[in-house]
């Protein structure tokens, strides 16, 4: 059986909300928009690998443009004890929004452990296998 993958990209952006290759997130009165990893194409992951700087990896994502009118934005949050805060757009919000989008594509099990284990730790297991035998 072969699978689908008109129908599982359609089921993905319906459960993500993201439609094309961005993700979008809310930050102060702003929406904003970066390139969804799963969906970067094999020339972006090139530019992205040879980036190491949080500030050009956060760029990378989000674009130039898009980039600029984040860290132009400042958010006031209001705190339950009805204090504010303010929280200027930076590279490590960025990642907290970036963190949360990936979050969203992997479910967890009851004890919070992803239910699909990362290749790297397939193949431990594998090894771990072995050696039982």
């Amino acid at each position: 059986m072969s699978e689908n993958l008109n129908e599982l990209l359609k089921q993905r952006a319906e459960a993500t909300g993201v439609a094309g290759n961005r993700a979008t997130f809310e930050f102060g009165t702003e929406t904003f928009s970066f390139l969804d990893p799963v969906l970067m194409d094999d020339e972006e992951k090139e530019e992205l690998a040879e980036l190491t700087h949080d500030v050009d990896i956060a760029e990378f994502y989000m674009g130039e443009d898009e980039y600029e009118r984040f860290v132009s934005t400042t958010a006031t949050i209001e705190l339950d004890n009805g204090e504010t805060i303010e929280v200027t757009g930076s590279s490590s919000i960025f990642f907290l929004a970036f963190r949360e989008h990936l979050k969203g594509l992997t479910d967890e099990d009851p004890a919070g452990n992803p239910t699909r284990p990362n290749r790297s730790s397939r193949r431990a297991a594998v090894r771990k296998r072995q050696k039982r035998r």
